[in-house]
């Protein structure tokens, strides 16, 4: 796959790196932590010949700055909202993967106009608790 021409934006004073490819209705990836926009290299060419495809690394990732300090995902949602806005991608789906599909949650949930459907793989979006007799249990299963 021919790599895309990168674009960059300034969103919430950071530079912010973007491809786009395809044709059709506008469809955002979401890299996991540690990827970036190329994460998606492999499923690029069958996914632009339906869609408009809009990829960005995430803030601190690939070619974007990163934040001055830690972020979690709601900011990172808040400077999605901002990309979707500069590259009038809207309404738009979201495949997230990994700690994208937590950024994809969380976008949808604080900035719901733009997002029509999330496709989320492999996403940490549900913890539930576990009662200390059941840590403990297995702490003493991993003893053993």
């Amino acid at each position: 796959m021919a790599v895309s021409p990168q674009h960059f934006t300034q969103i919430d004073g950071l530079r912010v790196q973007f491809r786009m490819r395809g044709a059709g209705p506008p469809l955002l990836l979401l890299h996991g932590w540690g990827g970036s926009s190329l994460s998606f290299a492999a499923a690029i060419p069958a996914l632009e010949q339906r869609f408009r495809l809009l990829i960005p690394d995430l803030p601190g990732f690939g070619f974007s700055e990163p934040p001055a300090a830690a972020w979690g995902s709601a900011d990172y949602a808040r400077v999605v909202a901002g990309l979707i806005e500069s590259a009038s991608a809207k309404p738009l789906d979201v495949l997230g993967h990994s700690f994208g599909g937590k950024v994809a949650v969380a976008l949808a949930t604080q900035y719901p106009e733009p997002v029509r459907r999330l496709v989320l793989v492999a996403a940490p979006v549900v913890r539930l608790e576990q009662k200390a007799a059941v840590l403990s249990r297995g702490r003493a299963y991993r003893a053993v």
